[in-house]
């Protein structure tokens, strides 16, 4: 259930990565790995889908203990799947290997973008749409059972 959790959320920031370069030909044309004021983000369906997969979830689980640490597994997990997709995107597709090979350590700028662009999806408001739905679904269960 965890790695379906991370998964699920790791699937919807690579979709939106892969949009984003597909609609916004100046960040294709150019090859731009990173931008402050605009970037990738996740849509509307995308935040539905993260809540009820976070609520079912939280439905699902028992304790307060393995909410816990399945909440810090899923989002460790989304986290590193997520920078391993757009570090390999942004060295092969927008061909930034090519460009860091002549700087020293080059290989490390480009995790350090990966890293950004994957911290814009998931920080504050992704946690924070997991950690939410995880909660109300497990307040929905312990309901659920009381009555």
């Amino acid at each position: 259930m965890v790695v379906g959790w991370a998964l699920l959320i790791s699937l919807l920031m690579i979709k939106n990565h892969q949009l984003f370069y597909m609609e916004n030909q100046r960040f294709a044309v150019y090859r731009i790995a990173y931008d402050k004021l605009q970037g990738p983000m996740f849509g509307d369906l995308d935040w539905l889908i993260l809540l009820a997969s976070s609520f079912l979830v939280g439905i699902f689980l028992g304790s307060a203990k393995k909410m816990v640490y399945t909440y810090f597994a899923v989002v460790a997990l989304s986290f590193i799947i997520g920078t391993i997709y757009v570090y390999l995107y942004n060295w092969f597709v927008l061909d930034l290997g090519q460009m860091m090979a002549y700087v020293p350590f080059g290989w490390e700028y480009a995790l350090y973008i990966a890293f950004l662009s994957i911290l814009r999806f998931m920080f504050p408001l992704g946690m924070f749409a997991c950690l939410v739905g995880l909660v109300t679904g497990s307040f929905i269960a312990v309901w659920a059972r009381i009555g």
